[in-house]
């Protein structure tokens, strides 16, 4: 599969996970829009991108927060997505599980990690568990308005 075969496994595996919970999506049309998807939860609408998320060495499920955009020049700019979107929805392939992560200011501006496994040097502090952006978890969050 080449990379646009693999995104449009991560869409449709998003897409399945927030049908199967009752939740409308929405597709917008064309490919200019900084989202791939908008869910309506409690009344509110969500913008959602989609990220195939990567194994590491070190034992996290990686992805870009960032969209990549060209100026006149066709000079490369890596933007994030703060405002232009509200949630990734990652799907990870080599488990089969989806994550969200709700998009703010605290993200990293390169690489986003969500941890698997306890790390060999037993550091615990400042660690984002991918079990704690679990889809079902975090939709919990967002139907509560926890978020």
């Amino acid at each position: 599969m080449d990379s646009k075969d693999i995104g449009n496994v991560s869409e449709l595996a998003i897409m399945l996970e927030f049908t199967k919970k009752g939740i409308p999506v929405f597709i917008p049309y064309g490919d200019s829009c900084s989202f791939d998807l908008v869910v309506h939860i409690s009344n509110k609408f969500y913008r959602v991108e989609v990220k195939t998320g990567r194994s590491s060495k070190n034992g996290c499920i990686m992805f870009g927060p960032y969209m990549t955009t060209y100026d006149k020049g066709r000079n490369r700019k890596d933007v994030n997505y703060v405002g232009k979107a509200d949630l990734f929805g990652v799907y990870y392939p080599q488990n089969q599980k989806s994550y969200l992560v709700y998009i703010n200011e605290d993200l990293p501006k390169r690489l986003v990690s969500l941890r698997v496994d306890f790390p060999k040097n037993r550091y615990k502090r400042h660690i984002r568990w991918a079990s704690d952006y679990e889809f079902d978890i975090q939709l919990k969050k967002l139907v509560g308005g926890m978020v």
